[in-house]
């Protein structure tokens, strides 16, 4: 007998999102072939499972319900399948069976298979340091915004971070927020490269002032990344230089305990990418410092002399010491590095700043009336930080994108 034949099964194989969709299966050929359609969802690590097609649902124990017959009465067979929602990224197999006694594909095959691809969805978080040198400074870290999307991301999403860092009001602690400079603006552009992406791993074997370190996992650890904790000489960052099986390469010796935890950092975009997966562009960051003034508590002459000048305020936060910072306002001469503070008694609504003063080049002495307010030049309480991030492509899983704000922020002091 001669056996009839199947021409085509059609299916939409795009990727799938992970919200599940329904898709529609055809079967053209002969009227009279007979074939069987199974549906089987491969699920990673666990046991597969099996499309159900009186409930519309997978389930594991294979059934008669997972089996579809059908014999063609015309020349095409339609079936609309409901794959559900799943954020963990599954592939589905379609598996067309002909009967073997009676029909078979046009290629003279028995089974065509066909896969669609369900994409996850995964997490990106842009977040501040867990922990850091700043940290008791602050009143509280900044909230990290989550973004969730596809992996198989077709469009830029935008996401807007707007982070407030507030200096803690104390005595000991309320030194205020620096900026890097001195800069006569109250703004700081963030370069993109002070955002990184993170990884760990661990030392296998004690290791004693070498540039090779064993581990026990290299991956997602490449040359360029930065070895984050470690310097050379006190000053200068150590980065990979290479890796190969489970050794690291370091640009300079260290010396590592067994089971000490060791992280590197990945900076800028580029390299996130390449190590990370996740495709982030940022657009506009800006750290800006509130402007802060303070006001004169006693009347204070500023002598023509060069000299410490201490002058009492009604509370001293937000303001720091070690000649960092500096006063602007009436009668306040700041010809070169004059009025530079040096050190800080703290109160907070008494207190006085001790002023280098070196204004002998003045004819006559000037006298700050009791109320006079002062703008506080290069220190603030309160930094805002702003900007946009484009996500282009999201990791394939939950990742972290870090602002490295010790390099932007550094806490005042009373005297250094």
């Amino acid at each position: 007998m001669e056996k009839k034949l199947i021409k085509k099964v059609f299916v939409d194989q795009a990727n799938m999102l992970a919200v599940g969709e329904s898709r529609e299966i055809t079967v053209f050929g002969e009227i009279g072939a007979e074939f069987n359609i199974n549906i089987i969802k491969i699920n990673g690590s666990s046991k597969e499972s099996y499309y159900n097609y009186k409930t519309n649902t997978f389930t594991e124990a294979f059934v008669a319900a997972n089996n579809l017959q059908v014999k063609l009465t015309n020349n095409s067979f339609s079936k609309v399948i409901i794959f559900p929602a799943d954020t963990n990224g599954e592939v589905y197999s379609i598996k067309t069976i002909a009967k073997e006694p009676t029909t078979k594909f046009i290629n003279g095959n028995f089974v065509d298979t066909k896969t669609i691809t369900q994409v996850g969805q995964t997490i990106i978080a842009f977040q501040v340091p867990s922990t850091s040198t700043i940290d008791d400074n602050l009143v509280s870290l900044p909230t990290a915004v989550q973004s969730t999307g596809s992996t198989a991301l077709s469009q830029t999403v935008t996401i807007p971070i707007a982070w407030t860092f507030t200096n803690t009001s104390s005595d000991e602690k309320g030194f205020g927020l620096r900026l890097p400079g001195l800069p006569e603006s109250n703004e700081f552009i963030i370069p993109d490269n002070l955002w990184y992406s993170q990884t760990g791993t661990v030392v296998d074997g004690t290791h004693s002032s070498v540039f090779d370190i064993t581990v026990n996992s290299t991956d997602k650890v490449v040359a360029g990344m930065e070895l984050s904790g470690y310097l050379e000489s006190g000053t200068n960052k150590i980065f990979v230089t290479a890796v190969s099986d489970t050794v690291i390469t370091l640009s300079a010796a260290i010396s590592a305990a067994n089971d000490a935890q060791l992280t590197f950092k990945a900076y800028g975009p580029s390299l996130i990418k390449s190590i990370f997966g996740q495709e982030v562009e940022f657009s506009g960051f800006v750290a800006r410092g509130t402007p802060l003034q303070k006001q004169v508590r006693t009347q204070t002459t500023f002598p023509t002399s060069n000299g410490n000048v201490t002058l009492p305020l009604s509370g001293t936060y937000g303001v720091g010491g070690g000649g960092h910072v500096r006063l602007e306002g009436f009668n306040v001469n700041n010809t070169g590095n004059n009025n530079l503070i040096t050190t800080v008694s703290a109160s907070s609504t008494a207190g006085s700043v001790v002023i280098n003063y070196s204004g002998a080049e003045l004819d006559s002495a000037l006298t700050i009336p009791i109320g006079t307010k002062l703008n506080v030049i290069g220190s603030h309480q309160v930094i805002t930080v702003t900007g946009n991030v484009k996500v282009k492509k999201y990791p394939d899983q939950n990742a972290k994108v870090i602002l490295d704000t010790v390099q932007i922020i550094t806490a005042g002091t009373a005297d250094e």
